[in-house]
């Protein structure tokens, strides 16, 4: 399976401007009552403090109407084109986003949250490379905020840039030690570098600090599976199946791992969930057919003759299985398996192997009272 890339792990468009505050606190503070040290009138007071309201209630277009009407009154109002800024922002309207935090640097060219909120901008639109040197400035501004290190690693491993990626990462992790999703994504880049201890560090980490963070469950599973810590593997998987039973991924690492054990056991309900939740489905507009499909013998991705019949008959995506050894398959393993599925190919490429395996494929045959489909010669 392609390791995944880095998450871009974001909350709503308030955390920019909420992450300056402590992880653990729950509720927002009082509007300010001074700008910059001047005193605010009472009325903008007010109308802040609706503002926020409506935004924390999530009456998205409430918050937006009572910042246009702080503004009205006071086109300075940094607050309100910040928060206005971050609505507009996530509603997708970049435009006006853009423009309405370009308005609060022009007043206040120190604000780096406004700074900040304007690289992401340029991030989610995909311009990496613009969004990089916005997110070095705003740390020339606030070098202490570990959501910007950690935003500028991101842009940093989308343009290939993966050792400063690292480097920024770790930046954010010394910044706030309990940042667990800079610790994930420094962990995804190990991942992609083949740095499996390191990964393993860092999604240990990861999950310490948040234990409902299913993603790191699953890499630390991964990587502990590439270090060959089996029993730690399991644990990970089984923790990410335990809070959610479909996860398919999971399912197929685990199970794999169980069948290379000769846990055939426990591997067996594993496996028959993976192939049942793949579910079958017919597309009348495209025609194409998804199918639970099972390949017997030495068959993967790049098993080419499988591949070439899976492509011949339009199949959208398919289930893999790869038998524990392929000069063996365990008919009692097989049976429940096959009879779960909608096709059965007979996938196996090593002609040794299709020798030796052809009695067990015509018991297989025999016993689905169907023979096995054979893929085409390379």
């Amino acid at each position: 399976m392609a390791v995944q890339r880095v998450k871009r792990r974001r909350a709503n468009a308030a955390v920019a401007a909420a992450d300056n505050r402590r992880p653990e606190r729950t509720t927002s503070p009082p509007p300010p009552t001074s700008l910059n040290g001047v005193a605010m009138p009472d009325l903008a007071v007010a109308g802040l403090r609706d503002a926020l309201r409506h935004y924390r209630e999530n009456r998205i277009d409430d918050a937006a109407e009572a910042c246009e009407r702080l503004l009205a009154l006071d086109p300075r109002q940094t607050q309100a084109l910040m928060l206005l800024g971050l609505i507009r922002a996530g509603q997708g309207n970049v435009v006006a986003a853009e423009a309405l935090f370009l308005q609060l640097l022009a007043i206040v060219p120190g604000d780096a949250l406004a700074m900040h909120n304007l690289a992401k901008l340029r991030q989610r639109c995909g311009d990496d490379l613009a969004a990089i040197p916005l997110f070095r400035q705003a740390l020339e501004l606030r070098p202490d905020f570990a959501p910007t290190w950690n935003d500028l690693g991101l842009s940093l491993h989308s343009v290939g840039r993966k050792t400063e990626a690292l480097a920024a990462f770790a930046r954010a992790t010394a910044v706030e030690p309990r940042y667990a999703i800079a610790h994930y994504n420094r962990g995804t880049v190990f991942t992609e570098l083949e740095l499996w201890a390191d990964a393993r560090r860092e999604f240990e980490s990861a999950v310490a600090l948040d234990s409902g963070m299913q993603d790191g469950w699953y890499e630390l599973g991964v990587a502990c599976l590439h270090l060959k810590a089996h029993a730690d593997a399991e644990a990970a998987l089984r923790t990410v199946l335990d809070r959610e039973p479909g996860h398919l991924d999971a399912l197929d690492k685990l199970a794999s791992l169980l069948e290379r054990s000769d846990r055939a056991d426990a591997a067996l309900p594993l496996r028959r969930e993976w192939v049942r939740r793949n579910g079958v489905r017919v597309d009348p507009c495209r025609g194409d057919r998804q199918a639970r499909v099972l390949l017997l013998g030495a068959a993967g991705p790049y098993n080419l003759p499988a591949q070439k019949l899976l492509d011949r008959n339009r199949f959208e995506s398919v289930v893999l299985y790869l038998p524990p050894l392929p000069e063996t398959l365990d008919l009692g393993y097989i049976d429940p398996l096959a009879r779960d599925c909608d096709i059965v190919f007979n996938a196996v490429a090593n002609p040794d192997h299709a020798v030796a395996l052809a009695p067990q494929i015509d018991a297989i045959g025999r016993m689905l009272g169907r023979p096995l489909l054979n893929p085409p010669a390379k």
